[in-house]
């Protein structure tokens, strides 16, 4: 057959030539068809469940939360609860042949807890998280709906269950914390106490009283010393009285 030149040579071969090519069109087609409908049925549900931090760390426990989350996946697709999941909503009734290890891991493989990065974050466990994803892949539409909501309710509540806990302990901490605050405050509190009434002259509060109480101690200490020089000045006019006359002072006079 040699090239083909312009249209009436084109359509010429299409008059020749059309009813094989239909004939192995349809035939693929039906083909194609038969074999998308032997291969069993697979049904894809997403759920994603948003990190967002928390009011009493102002979002600077990023990394406990990646890592919380991280101890909750590990539980939700520990064996004992995967094969409770499959007990629950039947999976691979119909594939009787798996064993229960083979199950396990077709679960795994059917079931991904995925973590999206904050933004400028990269994955990991460590990092920034601001959402987790989860993709579970079923025979039935509803059994990978319900099985992704109850994985979702799964997260939700073992993340309030771990929160719970570490805010007791946070409490508990606390509060230990303000009872040792309190007796060391008491303590202190008695010590002030007792250095108050060894050393009241002391005290600030009594600077005024203090001071009043020194000034009348200095007024009554000038009056003792007029007094004192008065008697001395007596005693000094008697002793001279006596050694002029030569005998003793009346005791009038005296």
């Amino acid at each position: 057959m040699g090239p083909i030149v312009g249209w009436h040579e084109f359509i010429g071969m299409l008059r020749r030539r059309g009813p094989v090519m239909a004939a192995v069109l349809v035939i693929c087609i039906l083909a194609a068809l038969m074999m998308a409908m032997a291969l069993p049925r697979a049904y894809q549900s997403i759920a994603v469940i948003q990190v967002q931090p928390t009011l009493l760390s102002g979002g600077l426990d990023s990394e406990d939360t990646a890592n919380r989350l991280r101890l909750i996946e590990q539980r939700i697709m520990a064996r004992s609860n995967v094969l409770d999941m499959m007990s629950r909503y039947n999976l691979y009734d119909a594939a009787p042949d798996l064993s229960e290890d083979q199950r396990v891991g077709q679960f795994r493989e059917d079931v991904r807890i995925n973590f999206i990065p904050a933004v400028g974050g990269i994955p990991g466990a460590e990092m920034d998280v601001s959402a987790m994803q989860v993709t579970v892949r079923a025979g039935r539409s509803a059994d990978a709906a319900n099985l992704a909501n109850d994985i979702s309710r799964q997260i939700l509540s073992g993340n309030a269950q771990a929160r719970g806990r570490r805010l007791a302990e946070l409490i508990d901490t606390l509060e230990s914390e303000d009872r040792r605050v309190l007796q060391e405050i008491a303590a202190l509190e008695a010590e002030v106490a007792a250095f108050r009434n060894a050393n009241v002259e002391r005290m600030p509060e009594n600077l005024e009283y203090l001071m009043a109480e020194q000034t009348r101690l200095e007024s009554q200490r000038s009056e003792l010393i007029r007094s004192l020089q008065e008697l001395e000045r007596e005693r000094l006019a008697l002793e001279v009285g006596t050694a002029e006359t030569g005998r003793p002072a009346p005791v009038a006079q005296q």
